[in-house]
Parts: C-alpha cells; structure tokens; sequence
C-alpha cells in the first residue's frame, strides 16, 4: 500500500525537476494530493474538515419550474453541488400497423462553464455520457406500459432535462436525486381522443383529435423502483463519502490508489434503493457498468464500512423526496 511519501512534495523555489514541465492544473493536483494524504494520516479527516465517511449537507424542493410543458421539476444542492431537473413530455402518436405498448424516457444535461470551469469548450461527450447513465437508471425504474394513452393510439415521451448549476464534486449523486424528485411529484394531464369522420389515417390515430386537460394528475406511482446514487473516492485504502472536486481530480490523476487494491480505486456510483437503502447498482467512472467487486461484498469488513453508511445515507436522501410528495404518495411510503 502507498504512503504519503508516493505523492512527490513540489521542490524547493529555485530547484529545477520535472515539477517545472507540470501545468499549473498538473501542479495543483499533486499538491492536494500531498496534503491530503499527510493530513488524513495526521488527524483521520479530509482537508474539508469531513472524516472519510461524513456526508456533506443537502437541500431539495421541488415544483420550482412551474411552466408550460413541464410536469415535474426539482433543484438539489448537494454540498458545493447543485442541479436541476424538468420532466419536460409530449404525446407521440403511434405508427398506423404498430399500437403504442409503452411510452418512452430520454435524458438531456447541460454542463457550462457557469457551474465549473472545467466545463469548457465542447462539452457534448461527456454531456451525453451523464445522459445515458440516468436513463439507464430511470429507464428500468419507470412504467413505461403506464404511458400509454388513448387505448395504444399514442404515448407519453418524457425528457428529463437536466443542467449542473453548480459543480464542487458528486455530480452524478446531485443528479439522481433531483431526476428521482422530479419523477416522483410527475404530474401529467389527461388525454382524450375525439375521431374527426373522414379522414384518412396517415399515422395511426391520426384520425383522432387529442385534447389535454387543464388540471394535472399526479403520477407519481409511474415508478416501480426509486434508485439513489452515492457518490464515491477510493483512494488507498480510504473511501471517500461525495467527494469534492479536488478530491474526485486527486483520485483520477493518482489512479485511485496504485498497490493492493487498485482495481477497487477510482471513482464509483452506487446505486441504491431508497425505501430499503439495498445496494442495485454499481458503475465506475466515466461510466462503463461494473461487476459488483469484492470489496463491496457485505460480508468483508471493507465492504460492511462502505455499504452501511451508503445505506443510512440513501434513506435519508429518500425521505427528502418523500416530503416533496402529495399526502396521498406520501401514505404509501409510511
């Protein structure tokens, strides 16, 4: 295992080395890294004061978007972290020689400079990474046959339209849970179908007029499952509960911790079940899914460490959201 000498000190003004070829960005990284490892050897707390296991704090409303076409909205600040999500939607109309059996679910993320200024220049990869990873979260955890409307002629498309606002670290967590809130207090319109005689159908139900109505339903039951994620440093042989940026920059510039048990470092995403805090999921950055490694098998005391606070963890975060939900939601989860 790796002491706090395998992170280099930088040298001494005047001194010529290899820290001179470093970038400034290069130079800050190994920096942190130093003192970040001479200060949880010293103390057993990170240079932000949090032992390794600590939470930072959060905040989550919801129905902060009150807009046309938007039918669930959530802002959450995770530490230093804040995101929003609008569950924006449209009825699509199914082919002529094809009923609609479910609807469907696709993602959207925004990331400027305004929330880091790491988020520079094209962005579009990694925007799409971060979408593809929630809708492989909410696309399992949705109903989508319960999107169906107007006996199979049509079906709702949802979009979850996400922007980081702010970014200090734990990004990935921040936008579960604002998805996860929004999904939860989803409230969508009826739709009615009225058949026009005479037309010639182009598009199945095309002959048909869908009406909305103005007053919403809540569908928050269009859920089957409610995934958290918990974000996740390992460094060594620390686990780092919702790391901050640098400490996220340390963990992906040193590898996460290169000897025994390297294969466990890095940056990780659990997934976990609110009401139960049951562990559903794991992927490691940028993304890719992973099988479960043994270092996050309960029976190991490594695993036992990591996995009990994640639990207590997401639980916590799910009675934030069932908070946000209307009484009658609410009444399911008591």
């Amino acid at each position: 295992m790796a002491s706090a000498s395998a992170v280099p000190p930088p040298p001494a003004p005047g001194a010529v080395s290899g820290w001179d070829a470093l970038s400034p960005e290069q130079q800050k990284q190994l920096s942190f890294s130093r003192h970040f490892l001479e200060q949880i050897q010293k103390t057993g707390k990170r240079p932000n004061g949090r032992l390794p296991s600590q939470f930072t704090s959060v905040a989550l409303s919801t129905g902060t978007f009150p807009s046309p076409g938007v039918y669930g909205s959530s802002i959450v600040s995770i530490g230093g972290t804040s995101a929003i999500c609008c569950v924006m939607g449209s009825v699509v109309r199914a082919p002529l020689d094809e009923p609609a059996t479910k609807g469907a679910l696709d993602a959207e993320v925004q990331l400027h400079p305004i929330a880091c200024a790491q988020f520079q220049g094209e962005m579009g990869s990694e925007a799409k990474a971060v979408g593809a990873f929630l809708v492989r979260q909410f696309s399992r955890a949705l109903r989508c046959e319960e999107l169906v409307v107007c006996e199979g002629r049509a079906a709702w498309h949802l979009t979850l339209s996400c922007m980081a606002i702010a970014h200090d670290g734990s990004l990935h967590e921040a936008l579960v849970l604002a998805c996860l809130a929004a999904l939860s207090t989803l409230s969508l319109p009826e739709v009615t179908a009225t058949r026009a005689a005479g037309i010639y159908a182009l598009t199945r139900g095309s002959e048909w007029t869908l009406t909305y109505s103005k007053e919403l339903r809540p569908r928050g039951n269009l859920l089957r499952h409610y995934p958290l994620a918990l974000s996740v440093a390992h460094i060594q042989s620390h686990f780092l509960m919702e790391p901050t940026a640098d400490e996220e920059e340390m963990v992906s510039g040193t590898g996460g911790g290169a000897g025994p048990g390297a294969a466990t470092g890095g940056l990780l995403t659990l997934l976990i079940e609110g009401p139960t805090g049951a562990l559903i999921g794991l992927e490691k950055a940028p993304g890719a899914p992973l099988a479960l490694p043994a270092v996050l098998n309960p029976g190991s005391p490594a695993g036992a460490a990591l996995l009990a606070p994640a639990a207590t963890r997401a639980v916590a975060l799910w009675r934030l959201v069932v908070e946000q939900m209307a009484p009658q939601q609410q009444a399911r989860f008591a």
